[in-house]
């Protein structure tokens, strides 16, 4: 026997060596991630994922369950470069290792969209995309302000495509839009057209590009620059399918650059057709309304009656009123004279030469008790009067003075001082006398005794 052979007991089957490296690779490694490139990916009828993960040296399979792949939010599609994390096993069956994915992201981009996705989720918290803070955008702009860059097929479209629908004024603030420093540059360009008073309206924006190329309106300090602004900002970032935090943040997003003129200014052309229908309506409006207003004064002026049978009826009323007027005046002084007749009569009968002598005498007598009346009321008036102001006159303040009394004010207020509570040693008080006024100041005081 030569030197390679062995006995029964040192061979081992297919199987035994498969397991041992299976152990030797399971306990050697630890849930790892590993980054490639997806190819080979097949999605059989059992949910489950079968791929191969490959960089320029080396690939690795790889296989995610249906459970994981239910969980994964992550559209895994052939030349996707991801990051997956798992477990290296060995798939007995085969005799090759492979990679048991449990989770999956996209990489590069992955970790600036899971940093996107939880700023998005903290600005929204805060309210900065509620609608309640977005500004409706002005139908006629005076100035249309721009924070772009200065060159390049954005700003040219922008300008173009104002200018083509509406012979508006624009402001440029040209800054870079990618790069470092390009999220600070965009936003003193918003704060500048901002403090412009005659801008009234401002778009934000560049053309398309990768997810890095348009990162800079996806920061935190340019979402709060747009939040801050009084003027009402158009967010025009890339294409339709890129839809960044600016987008949330601004008034109004447009789908593109170029498309941002059509939200910003009216049509010319348009604007002048609607003007003129405008006018059409108005016109046929108001002949419609003098139609309708003639045909009413038409009707109402057939209901009106002839204004010279109203004026004859009149004179016919006025003419028997005044015949009524003449019969009843007749009547009345025909009735008067019977009346006189009868009481003359009676005045007659009754001697009336007596009857004024006696209402003489009364009368008389009535007007000497009245007199006396009036003489002693008057008396009596006058009495009171004269007691009364004597009465005022002993009460009066010269009357007190005459007295011997004084009048005691202070000097700043003219109040008068009647305690001694109401003045303090050192002020300046005014003594009014019978002949006159003193300037004195307390010196001391004391108590009345």
């Amino acid at each position: 026997m030569n030197g390679t052979s062995r006995g029964k007991d040192d061979i081992q089957s297919v199987t035994q060596v498969t397991r041992k490296v299976k152990a030797t690779l399971e306990g050697s490694f630890s849930r790892i991630w590993v980054e490639g490139e997806i190819f080979t990916l097949k999605r059989p009828a059992s949910g489950h994922l079968y791929f191969q993960l490959k960089d320029p040296n080396a690939q690795l399979a790889a296989v995610m369950f249906r459970s994981a792949a239910h969980r994964s939010r992550v559209n895994m599609r052939d030349g996707m470069r991801v990051q997956c994390y798992g477990r290296i096993t060995v798939y007995e069956p085969q005799g090759r290792y492979q990679l048991v994915v449990d989770d999956v992201r996209e990489a590069g981009n992955g970790a600036l969209l899971a940093a996107l996705e939880q700023l998005k989720k903290r600005l929204s918290r805060e309210g900065l995309f509620d609608g309640e803070h977005k500004q409706p955008l002005p139908f006629l702009p005076r100035t249309v302000g721009l924070v772009t860059s200065g060159t390049g097929a954005a700003v040219r479209d922008m300008v173009r495509g104002l200018h083509d629908r509406y012979p508006t004024s624009i402001l440029l603030y040209p800054c870079r839009v990618q790069g470092q420093g390009s999220a600070q540059e965009i936003c003193q360009g918003i704060r500048a057209l901002d403090a412009q008073p005659d801008v009234q309206v401002i778009i934000v924006g560049r053309g398309g590009g990768s997810l890095e190329d348009l990162w800079a309106f996806n920061e935190e300090e340019v979402a709060r620059t747009i939040y801050e602004a009084k003027t009402p900002i158009v967010s025009a970032v890339g294409h339709e399918i890129d839809v960044l935090i600016s987008d949330f943040v601004a008034d109004v997003r447009a789908p593109t650059p170029t498309g941002s003129a059509a939200l910003v200014v009216p049509r010319e052309v348009e604007l002048r057709e609607q003007i003129a229908r405008g006018k059409r309506r108005l016109k046929l409006a108001l002949e419609q309304q003098l139609r309708l207003k003639k045909n009413r004064l038409k009707i109402a002026m057939s209901r009106l009656p002839n204004p010279q049978h109203s004026l004859e009826t009149s004179l016919a009323r006025l003419d028997e009123m005044e015949l009524r007027l003449q019969h009843s005046i007749r009547s009345t002084i025909s009735d008067k004279k019977g009346r006189h007749g009868v009481l003359a009569g009676r005045l007659r009968n009754l001697h009336p030469a007596e009857r004024i002598r006696s209402t003489r005498q009364r009368v008389s007598h009535a007007r000497m008790r009245l007199i006396r009346s009036w003489q002693g009321s008057r008396a009596s008036d006058r009495d009171k009067l004269d007691h009364i102001r004597g009465s005022l006159m002993a009460l009066g303040p010269q009357q007190v003075l005459d007295r011997g009394y004084a009048i005691v004010q202070d000097e700043i207020s003219g109040g008068l001082i009647s305690q001694k509570k109401d003045v303090k040693v050192g002020h300046f008080v005014r003594v009014r006398l019978r002949d006159g006024g003193i300037r004195a100041q307390v010196v001391a005081g004391k108590p009345e005794k």
